[in-house]
């Protein structure tokens, strides 16, 4: 599993009062603390959305929870894998074309 980037590093004190007032300054419960709010980024730019039953999203969830994953991961895993193998196959098919081909000159 990735290992997730530290988002919000802290501090390191050397002794319990240098630590309180950190803390009375850079708390969001200080007065006038302007934080800063991270957003994470997003890797993938286009969204799907998918019409299912209530049956077929059911079934999708359980088969996640087996497979330790989220519904949504498993969707776009399941997508992907499907068009691998359509990829593959029309691949396939282009090859046996050429040689239905050549046989038949």
């Amino acid at each position: 599993m990735k290992e997730m980037k530290e988002q919000y590093p802290n501090p390191r004190f050397t002794s319990v009062e240098e630590e309180e007032e950190y803390w009375q300054k850079h708390s969001p419960l200080a007065e006038g603390y302007e934080g800063t709010v991270q957003h994470k980024r997003q890797r993938r730019s286009s969204y799907l959305a998918l019409r299912l039953s209530g049956e077929e999203l059911k079934e999708l969830r359980d088969a996640a929870q087996r497979a330790g994953v989220g519904s949504t991961t498993l969707a776009r895993n399941l997508i992907l894998q499907g068009l691998r193998a359509e990829r593959d196959l029309l691949h396939r098919i282009k090859a046996l074309e050429q040689k239905v081909e050549s046989l038949t000159r």
